[in-house]
């Protein structure tokens, strides 16, 4: 039986060209041209009794933390991309200010996983989407943006990554890309021209890939530093052995 409705839209495989089709569509409205100001909250938020600070103020960023990465070309330590939410951020100064370095240019504003090229500090790649598993949180994405300039710019290469949440980029030394979704690992040969899938073998006898996309969920990426050409990948679906309505096990590796 095929899946209902709102199963097939969730976790279907070309996820991120389903919501760039929406956003297409939405950008059509009327209302979509009119400006919006943002009114804030600005630089934190007061203390809740029983439940913690959150008024550091290092700036005005929207949404839940996701990911951080530092400029390995600056020796001070202090410019490092911030990942949220809401969008990705920029700071040049350990952190005393924040700034959104995304925009408008970025047709999803919530990004996942954040990643320098240690070879071409200028290059950052940002992958849209979260999927952390926890639905409440959880924020459809559509693909990995690439940045040449330090940030300045974004583009999405037309041959992209798939899956509605990012959760992992590692760049090796010579620009390889590895990016990891809750579809699977795909790999840019081209400092980010353009993306390939990598089949893992995650089926229920490990020698192909699981026929349903969220059984390659990938969670994390690591390279053997001793041999760049190593590299471990963690795989697994937060519902273990889960089934479709359809009776199908959904990661019958995990």
């Amino acid at each position: 039986a095929p899946l209902g409705a709102s199963l097939s839209t969730v976790y279907e495989g070309n996820t991120d060209q389903t919501f760039l089709n929406l956003i297409k569509q939405a950008s059509t409205l009327p209302e979509v041209a009119r400006p919006w100001t943002n009114v804030g909250p600005f630089n934190g938020v007061v203390d809740i009794p029983g439940v913690g600070s959150g008024n550091e103020g290092f700036g005005p960023v929207d949404g839940i933390g996701t990911a951080i990465t530092v400029d390995p070309s600056d020796p001070s330590g202090s410019t490092a991309y911030l990942g949220t939410i809401g969008g990705i951020y920029k700071t040049t100064d350990a952190g005393k200010t924040v700034v959104d370095i995304g925009g408008d240019q970025l047709a999803r504003d919530s990004v996942g996983a954040v990643a320098v090229d240690p070879s071409d500090p200028r290059t950052v790649y940002a992958g849209t989407g979260v999927s952390l598993f926890t639905l409440s949180d959880d924020a459809a994405g559509v693909g990995t943006y690439v940045s040449h300039d330090a940030g300045k710019t974004w583009t999405r290469p037309a041959s992209n990554t798939h899956g509605y949440g990012t959760n992992a980029i590692s760049v090796g030394a010579d620009g390889t890309v590895l990016v990891g979704t809750n579809y699977g690992v795909w790999r840019s040969a081209d400092h980010g021209g353009s993306f390939q899938q990598v089949p893992i073998p995650d089926n229920a006898t490990h020698t192909g890939p699981a026929s349903q996309p969220l059984g390659s969920w990938v969670t994390a990426i690591v390279r053997n530093p001793a041999n760049p050409q190593e590299v471990t990948l963690a795989v697994g679906y937060g519902f273990g052995k889960k089934v479709y309505p359809d009776g199908e096990v959904i990661a019958p590796g995990n």
